[in-house]
């Protein structure tokens, strides 16, 4: 409706072990949303029942009401990536199941104290669909829809600078994923392949470090990570709640665990990084896709999104929490290496050599300094391997070098520092 704000209604209890509770009704049906928490409010925006939503939509987690008169964006569409950046809404790019395509790759930022929409510099491929983290003050976007293909492109965005910069490129490219993260890495789960249309789903889990520029996949050989429970697409996002991500709700075109009528998903996946295991949660009350789960005042929001597979929307507002804190996790441990030692080859090489202590890494991060106090990545190599070559250095010129084991979540200390000059 258009009277721009509603009452709180009562919220109802419902299962356990976690707890879900059901919220005040959105204001409008709303499918294919996005999502972002700012200052106790949630902000939605998206699709609607029969045409794109023009409106953007607000929630006061304290008041529990409604608005639905705020400015609209732009460049209207749907399966936007968002991320909240200090107090701004960011979207980036977006399709458009009702009309043409006009937010594919665009980048549009609310500002709730002004209540506006500007533009940022536009992602190098316009896409939508895509899954996006906020990490360390940048955000990595990877995969999506673009002119209805799925590529497998990432890169990085500086949004104080405004400006995007290429990171390597996902192992197999995804849409409809759910994208999280712990801080420290960008996680995706599951999503589909193809143009912007209902599929079976995939249940693989690919993983990217900032850090090294690399990724990890559960598709590859030997790799440890366990695969999602159920494949599956249109979960949204996987927000990072307790030290877990919590993929929820989805669908496919084929029956799977966790279905219920119209092929959508009320099943609740969770992840543990550290343990590199899967549980499930209480299923949502209300299966759905095309939503967009984030964290608000403690508790995992989930608003609008379909109740049957390909176009539907809802009104349906839910919330998820848990009665206490999640059993503690070990603390992770990965050894670090000893035993380095650096042996001058040539005037433009140095080969190391170090003892593996651990059985759990993933690889090895190798350090350098020109005087032995500030080290630098340089490399990384795999598990299980004990040498590295570092080539192209300057002759007569002393070196210092480091070595690290890493996994999945950690890295090692450091090893012992060890040095050589190269030859004249």
């Amino acid at each position: 409706d258009g009277s721009g704000t509603l009452q709180a209604q009562t919220w109802v209890t419902e299962v356990t072990p976690g707890t879900w509770q059901t919220g005040p009704a959105l204001p409008m049906l709303t499918s294919e949303v996005s999502c972002g928490v700012i200052n106790g409010v949630l902000y939605l925006v998206g699709g609607g029942s029969s045409s794109t939503l023009a409106a953007t939509l607000a929630y006061d987690l304290n008041t529990g009401l409604w608005r639905s008169d705020l400015a609209p964006r732009q460049y209207l569409g749907d399966h936007h990536g968002a991320e909240v950046i200090k107090g701004k809404l960011y979207l980036f790019g977006g399709i458009n199941v009702y009309g043409s395509n006009v937010a594919a790759g665009k980048v549009q930022i609310y500002d709730p104290v002004t209540n506006s929409w500007s533009l940022g510099a536009s992602m190098p491929w316009a896409a939508g669909s895509v899954s996006t983290a906020y990490i360390n003050g940048k955000v990595y976007a990877a995969g999506g829809i673009v002119s209805g293909t799925t590529v497998a492109t990432a890169g990085v965005y500086d949004p104080a600078g405004n400006r995007w910069a290429p990171i390597a490129s996902m192992p197999i490219g995804r849409n409809h994923a759910a994208a999280g993260t712990d801080g420290q890495k960008l996680y995706i789960f599951g999503g589909r392949t193809g143009k912007n249309a209902t599929t079976i789903g995939f249940n693989d889990v690919q993983i990217y470090d900032p850090v090294s520029n690399t990724w990890q996949w559960s598709g590859q050989p030997g790799s440890t990570i366990p695969p999602l429970p159920q494949a599956r697409g249109g979960m949204g996002k996987a927000p990072y709640y307790g030290n877990e991500f919590y993929v929820m709700g989805g669908e496919t075109t084929n029956a799977g665990t966790g279905q219920v009528a119209g092929n959508v998903y009320n099943r609740v996946d969770v992840y543990n990084p550290f343990s590199q295991t899967w549980r499930l949660e209480a299923p949502m009350p209300t299966a759905r896709h095309g939503i967009f789960p984030v964290v608000g005042a403690g508790k995992i929001l989930v608003a609008g999104g379909g109740t049957h597979s390909s176009i539907s929307s809802s009104k349906v507002f839910e919330v998820f929490s848990t009665s206490s804190s999640p059993t503690p996790t070990p603390t992770p441990v990965v050894d670090a290496p000893s035993n380095l030692t650096a042996t001058a080859v040539s005037s433009s090489r140095i080969n190391l050599a170090w003892t593996d202590n651990s059985n759990n890494e993933v690889g090895f991060r190798i350090l350098r300094s020109p005087d032995g106090s500030k080290f630098t990545q340089i490399a990384t190599v795999g598990a299980n391997i004990r040498t590295y070559a570092n080539t192209g250095l300057a002759a007569a010129t002393k070196y210092y070098y480091r070595v690290k084991a890493y996994t999945f979540t950690i890295n090692s200390p450091p090893s012992n520092t060890a040095s050589a000059t190269t030859q004249p």
